[in-house]
């Protein structure tokens, strides 16, 4: 895949600027406990995500205003295809999953196709008085790979896999895989929602862009 750096740091910068500011706005997409939760018109989404190596216990530099984002991926959707080189602005994080990493995630999205434009990580965000010679560390890494989701007029529950970041040691994504942990997974989803709702295999697919 290629993908256009600048544009793609550009979505960083903005959510750099909407941590300090304190104003990420919420997202749509929500987790979900019981079925209860699940309107008309939506469908429960299952995945992981995982990065490798892992993140070391000290890599993410968090303040007490900021825990909430330690092992958690910003998972950008939509329902339409963006290219790595449209800009994204602050209203695309309404559409996000926030994945734990290592973790399976249960939400609501709408019951139609999306797309998984592009992740983040939270590096560096805390509120301190520096010296003027201080050194900034950048505040966000990027997951890059984008990937289709297939959506069928009647599930009421699907699993899209496990996404795993191959990272280097300077966050650069060498490469992306997508596994199927199906069986954990639906065990995991029976053990919290029951046996009336089917989970449908619906691995994600990557997007190759030219």
């Amino acid at each position: 895949m290629k993908h256009s750096t600048n544009r793609l740091f550009s979505l960083g910068a903005i959510v750099a600027a909407a941590l300090m500011a304190g104003c990420v706005p919420p997202s749509a997409i929500k987790p979900v406990d019981n079925l209860s939760q699940i309107d008309n018109g939506k469908v429960i989404v299952v995945g992981k995500i995982e990065l490798t190596p892992e993140l070391e216990p000290d890599e993410q530099v968090l303040g007490s205003s900021y825990e909430e984002y330690r092992n958690l991926a910003l998972v950008i959707t939509d329902t339409e295809l963006r290219q790595p080189a449209d800009q994204l602005g602050i209203g695309a994080l309404t559409r996000r999953i926030n994945a734990p990493l290592g973790d399976n995630f249960f939400v609501s999205h709408e019951a139609q196709p999306f797309f998984i434009l592009r992740s983040w990580l939270v590096m560096n965000a805390e509120i301190k008085v520096v010296s003027p010679n201080y050194v900034h560390v950048p505040g966000n890494a990027p997951l890059l790979g984008m990937f289709g989701i297939d959506v069928q007029p009647d599930d009421r529950a699907i699993y899209i896999g496990t996404i795993r970041y191959h990272r280097d040691t300077f966050f650069g994504t060498e490469k992306v895989e997508v596994i199927d942990n199906y069986q954990q997974a639906k065990n995991e989803f029976a053990s919290k929602f029951g046996e009336q709702v089917q989970l449908r295999k619906s691995l994600a697919m990557p997007v190759m862009n030219n």
